[in-house]
């Protein structure tokens, strides 16, 4: 899937993309540096531009978060 993205987007896309996202992806159980502005999760969080947090992560969600995230 990956490759299919990257050839979705061409390299003039792909630089205007370029430091308009930030995206950290924290594992529940193993990562705890959401806990004190996110609070508690069970399952991963996909956090977007440290103001958009994904909790229920799927192909779906993820994309309609960048596309909000884009469009700001």
């Amino acid at each position: 899937e990956i490759n299919n993205n990257e050839e979705r987007y061409n390299s003039k896309e792909r630089s205007y993309f370029e430091g308009r996202l930030e995206v950290v992806i924290y594992r529940a159980g193993k990562d705890f540096g959401y806990l004190k502005k996110y609070g508690r999760t069970t399952k991963s969080l996909l956090v977007i531009n440290e103001s958009k947090a994904v909790r229920n992560i799927s192909k779906d969600t993820i994309s309609a978060a960048f596309e909000e995230a884009l469009h700001c």
